[in-house]
């Protein structure tokens, strides 16, 4: 199991939506940079950031200056990095992994165009990461602002076949919420597909990671924590302790 704390960046701002809602949004912080400092002080070993500006005004790379300013921040080889949100164009997979991330999350496009989603796997393989977003059932696309008529499992199940290596699903209705994950969803999910599966949506207690645990799945990989830690509800340093791998990357 992986703790990957999240940094969603909005004007350069470390931020927190609900239910990726920009109406209902919250500033933690004017310097991401020093978030991801704050993480990886606590044992964080993986940083999971979102450019929402990128995913939801569909512009990419719109935060790349503040992404780099994080990367600089950490430095290299200290920490591993995913990062995501309107992802469109293999040139934007390429910019990010010259700047230093580990992995770059796709989602939208690869709902659009299978081509693009084979070329991409087979290219890229472990360094690109599927943003599997769910509403009742339904893909999500484009920054959460739409839902797509393709059913979630199917969609899971169809990339898993195209050579996704490692899948985020978050069940939208929870994230932002502090309640829980959609442990259904994700167990499912780790049936049906060969690739590495991150819960997110919902984390907010270490009983959740212990759930998550209990699935006994080889590819139930880790989970994201986003609001739960900017309100102080969770603790990243024991969660860490008690349940990460020690030989996690």
């Amino acid at each position: 199991m992986i703790i990957y704390p999240a940094i969603d960046i909005m004007d350069g701002q470390c931020v927190r939506l609900v239910h990726g809602e920009k109406s209902q949004r919250t500033n933690y912080s004017n310097n991401p940079a020093d978030v991801a400092l704050k993480w990886r002080s606590l044992g964080a070993r993986w940083l999971h950031v979102i450019d929402l500006d990128a995913a939801i005004n569909q512009k990419p790379l719109a935060n790349i200056f503040t992404i780099k300013k994080i990367l600089t921040a950490l430095g290299p080889g200290t920490m591993s990095v995913q990062v995501g949100g309107g992802i469109r164009e293999r040139s934007h997979i390429e910019t990010l992994l010259d700047l230093g991330v580990t992995r770059v999350i796709v989602g939208t496009k690869v709902i659009e165009s299978e081509s693009f989603a084979r070329e991409i796997f087979s290219e890229f393989q472990e360094r690109v990461v599927l943003a599997l977003d769910s509403r009742e059932g339904k893909v999500a696309i484009n920054g959460w602002t739409g839902v797509s008529d393709m059913p979630t499992e199917e969609f899971a199940k169809r990339m898993d076949r195209l050579g996704a290596r490692t899948m985020n699903v978050t069940d939208i209705t929870r994230d932002g919420t502090l309640t829980e994950p959609n442990f259904e969803m994700i167990e499912r999910l780790c049936k049906l597909v060969r690739a590495d599966i991150v819960a997110s949506g919902g984390v907010s207690a270490l009983e959740h990671i212990e759930k998550l645990k209990k699935l006994k799945r080889k590819n139930m990989n880790g989970a994201i924590v986003g609001k739960a830690l900017y309100e102080g509800k969770f603790d990243l340093k024991k969660a860490i302790e008690k349940y990460q791998d020690k030989e996690t990357p």
